[in-house]
């Protein structure tokens, strides 16, 4: 819920929102990354999306959601990884559009659509 993620309520202070997430443990980190990879490719997401995961004291990871259009507002999520890839918000929206029209020319040449 909403209140589950930004709340200020006591219950909801022990959940942590690391963006992007950081491990000092590779071998999770590397699950991780496959996972979101693959639900990701599964969801048939295309250009940019978001993969919500959660691990449990055990250090299992979960799916909890994928996103194939998360908010682009500037203080979202995603402009905030763009930030942290280098890319200023201008450069952000730039590489998404960029990204888009080579896959809709890559489509419409293996389509063959006139």
């Amino acid at each position: 819920t909403y209140e589950a993620k930004w709340s200020d309520l006591p219950v909801y202070k022990n959940i942590v929102n690391e963006r992007p997430a950081v491990s000092p443990n590779k071998k999770l980190e590397s699950l991780i990354t496959e996972i979101s990879l693959d639900a990701y490719l599964i969801s048939g997401c295309r250009d940019y999306g978001i993969v919500d995961i959660r691990v449990d004291s055990r250090n299992n990871p979960y799916v909890l959601e994928v996103n194939p259009n998360p908010p682009l507002l500037p203080d979202a999520c995603l402009p905030d990884v763009a930030r942290l890839m280098g890319m200023d918000y201008g450069q952000f929206l730039a590489e998404l559009i960029s990204l888009a029209i080579k896959r809709y020319a890559h489509e419409r040449t293996v389509f063959n659509v006139t």
